[in-house]
């Protein structure tokens, strides 16, 4: 007896656009609890699968979000801002080095950090070029060093 259920909705103002036919209407359009069933699980799985990826991505946006107390204060510390004001972002990293982008008022500054012993401090500027040659940055510590051919042609 309630196998089907007649669905016969009609809008109580119909109303047209310029140019289109519409007329929401549906008549005698048969539908079983069993197909509304599953169009209702269907929903509910979308929603779930919906709040899922939400919840994730908040959750993993918290989490990058913590970076270390020493970051923060050294920020602080150069920019002459107030910690709450700072906003960070990992630039780079290596095997035994982190690099930390810290900024606030349209500056920035940047941070490095080593892994290994989680100590943090400020990073040095490029040094500029002069007569014999120019610096390079290491690729694992992400210091400046004298580039080897120019100090064996100093000695």
């Amino acid at each position: 007896m309630f196998d089907r259920v007649i669905v016969r909705w009609q809008s109580s103002v119909s109303q047209k656009r310029p140019g289109r036919g519409f007329s929401p209407k549906l008549s005698g359009r048969r539908v079983s609890l069993a197909s509304m069933a599953t169009k209702m699980g269907k929903l509910g799985l979308r929603v779930t699968v919906t709040l899922g990826v939400v919840a994730v991505s908040l959750l993993a946006g918290c989490g990058a979000a913590s970076e270390p107390n020493a970051i923060m204060r050294i920020g602080s510390r150069n920019l002459r801002c107030p910690q709450s004001d700072l906003e960070t972002a990992l630039h780079r990293e290596s095997s035994q080095t982190e690099e930390y982008y810290v900024g606030c008022d349209f500056m920035y500054t940047r941070v490095l950090c080593d892994k290994r012993s989680a100590a943090c401090h400020p990073a040095k500027p490029q040094p500029p070029c002069f007569g014999g040659g120019c610096f390079k940055e290491n690729p694992v510590t992400f210091e400046w060093e004298l580039d080897d051919t120019v100090a064996s042609n100093a000695m």
